[in-house]
């Protein structure tokens, strides 16, 4: 089973890589900025949503644990 945390920490690593590595690309014209920009601000916003989906697993976790 892949977890939210699993998924959190792959999402984290491909911005770095993205990060590191678009640029490059950029300057050689595989790709323009504006591509890159906008390719690793959606990346960003996939991990926010991850990351909300942990931490409300976590409150509903913690909800039935509460509830037992």
């Amino acid at each position: 089973m892949i977890t939210v945390q699993d998924q959190i920490e792959c999402v984290e690593r491909e911005i770095k890589m993205r990060k590191r590595v678009y640029p490059r690309w950029v300057s050689s014209f595989k790709m323009d900025q504006e591509k890159a920009d906008r390719e690793i601000l959606t990346m960003q916003e996939v991990l926010k949503t991850l990351r909300q989906l942990d931490t409300s697993d976590l409150f509903n976790q913690k909800a039935t644990n509460e509830q037992r």
